[in-house]
């Protein structure tokens, strides 16, 4: 089997996706992310979601990654690899980074990074670059999803635009603009958004399958809300 199938089909079942992969002079980068229910199951039956409750996905994200780590590595697939985390305090810009780098991965109207299969479903947990590895033969799977593709870029030859308008107090009136007061605002007054999550990101057509379970996207509201004054 592969080194880099291992790999993901372990990063896989510890709930992660691996959005997209890059084979530089430094070595093979992983573009590692989450989405749907099998992550936010992982994350919920993990000890961290009782034991760190401010930050429970952060904590899982940064244990579970480094197990698949050791474990691969001493299994023989790479014992030198670096992981940069999202949530590190020296981390970059993943929506710079990652648009720039990976092909699967482009910048939407929104602002957020959008992926063919995934959408706007998606999120970035951890950036892995194995130092020195490249992939035994130009003929496997694996391999030959490493050559370079045409860059992914859905919103250039979107006409209608549905993201842009779908948010109840027109949060995003402009490409790549947030105006997150009046999103947090609105959350603040009216929970609709809560259980359904953002009907911008769900205008999109791209990854419709994969939007959040309804718990989720509640977590995930909620902590974006309270991070804003309870009054109006």
């Amino acid at each position: 089997m592969s080194r880099l199938v291992s790999l993901t089909r372990a990063l896989e079942q510890a709930g992660f996706v691996v959005l997209d992969t890059l084979e530089t002079d430094a070595g093979l980068e992983l573009a590692v992310g989450s989405a749907g229910q099998p992550f936010w199951d992982a994350v919920t039956a993990s000890p961290e979601w009782a034991a760190v409750p401010d930050h429970p996905v952060d904590a899982f994200t940064r244990r579970a990654i480094t197990d698949v780590l050791a474990a691969e590595g001493a299994a023989g697939t790479d014992a030198a690899a670096r992981v940069t985390f999202v949530f590190d305090a020296d981390a970059p810009n993943f929506v710079v980074l990652w648009t720039q780098r990976f092909p699967r991965i482009a910048q939407s109207d929104l602002g957020l990074m959008i992926h063919p299969k995934y959408g706007l479903w998606m999120a970035a947990r951890a950036h892995i670059l194995l130092h020195g590895y490249r992939e035994i033969s130009a003929d496997t799977d694996s391999a030959k999803g490493l050559k370079q593709q045409p860059h992914f870029d859905p919103c250039a030859s979107c006409s209608g635009k549905p993201c842009l308008c779908a948010c109840p107090v027109g949060a995003f009136l402009a490409p790549k603009t947030f105006e997150y007061q009046a999103c947090a605002a609105h959350l603040l007054s009216n929970p609709a958004c809560f259980s359904a999550g953002c009907d911008a990101r769900a205008a999109c057509p791209y990854g419709q399958s994969w939007q959040l379970p309804p718990d989720q996207a509640h977590y995930h509201q909620s902590r974006f809300r309270s991070g804003f004054p309870t009054h109006s």
